[in-house]
């Protein structure tokens, strides 16, 4: 492609160069040399370009604009993928899906945005890790047991639960401390992935 443009360009430059010399002689018969000005217009006038006029994009980006992670309370009741699963699957590496399942895209994101909720953020994390500081509030203990039990259907019923309580003015669980530290993992691990 470059040699091609090169050519096409090189091309021009010599027609435009031969163009101003026909118009010399033309003068020179006249016993007349060419302005300045005509040999001017003469070179700038447009030459070829394949790209000229173009007024579309030539360069596209693929990317996912909204993903949540475990760390948001509804994908986090469902899913154990992590912001770093989720950025490693971005870059085109393999991930062993929640369910066991081994996942690689064809090719690798240009971008990816991770968009987990604000609220109660990073909890589930917490919460199925067991810390005390969530265990010990008066929905975590029973979540977790519920969401640890092994039933598949009071896990379910108690993810619709913690997805529902995101509709309320108040979250069930509100830990400033857990929030914070889960904000400064992401921030870390985004520093570190850009």
């Amino acid at each position: 492609m470059f040699i091609e443009t090169t050519i096409v360009k090189r091309s021009a430059y010599v027609v435009s160069i031969a163009s101003a010399l026909v118009l010399a002689i033309t003068a020179g018969a006249q016993d007349q040399l060419p302005s300045k000005g005509a040999v001017t217009t003469q070179l700038s006038e447009p030459q070829y370009s394949p790209y000229a006029g173009r007024n579309f994009p030539t360069q596209v980006f693929w990317g996912d604009t909204h993903l949540h992670t475990q760390v948001s309370v509804d994908a986090g009741t469902m899913t154990r993928l992590s912001q770093e699963d989720a950025f490693r699957f971005a870059r085109g590496e393999q991930v062993t899906t929640t369910h066991g399942l081994e996942a690689k895209l064809s090719r690798p994101l240009d971008f990816i945005v991770i968009s987990d909720h604000a609220e109660m953020y990073g909890l589930m994390p917490q919460l199925l890790a067991g810390d005390q500081e969530i265990l010990s509030t008066e929905y975590g203990g029973r979540w977790y047991k519920n969401l640890t039990a092994g039933d598949p259907d009071l896990a379910f019923d108690t993810a619709m639960e913690i997805i529902a309580s995101l509709s309320g003015d108040v979250p069930l669980i509100k830990n400033d401390k857990a929030i914070k530290n889960a904000w400064y993992e992401y921030a870390e691990l985004a520093d570190r992935y850009n």
